[in-house]
């Protein structure tokens, strides 16, 4: 007789978190979706307005607003820290470089791993090498 598991969603948010991840990855990456295409140059997108749904909105003032432009219009890519999500970034930029992606005009930053993983990409390592 198979016992049940007494605890049946502890595995359920770390398959979830991975799949979030991975989703919000591969949307990011449609090319033409944000601009960031490899054969069509990045559109002016304009100002992004912030909006909170509320009366008061702390981030009302157009200061801020300007804050919250992208002026040199390059795609921004973050990457999160955490061990093993090295080897996940360091495939996800080979594979943007085997796909024609010029990565050497993004802004790239991350924490922990992700930082080691930005400061590769901009010294354009190769990940199989590395």
């Amino acid at each position: 007789m198979r016992r049940k598991d007494p605890f049946p969603l502890t595995k359920t948010p770390t398959i979830v978190g991975w799949v979030v991840q991975w989703a919000t990855l591969l949307l990011a990456l449609i090319p033409g979706a944000n601009g960031f295409s490899p054969r069509a140059p990045r559109a002016a997108t304009g100002s992004r307005r912030r909006s909170c749904g509320m009366d008061t909105c702390l981030y009302s003032s157009s200061k801020d607003e300007e804050n919250d432009t992208n002026e040199d219009n390059r795609p921004h890519i973050v990457f999160p820290g955490g061990g093993l999500y090295f080897y996940w970034q360091a495939g996800v930029i080979t594979y943007l470089r085997e796909n024609g992606y010029d990565l050497s005009t993004a802004t790239l930053s991350g924490g922990s791993c992700g930082a080691l993983t930005a400061t590769l990409t901009a010294a354009n390592v190769d990940f199989y090498q590395a």
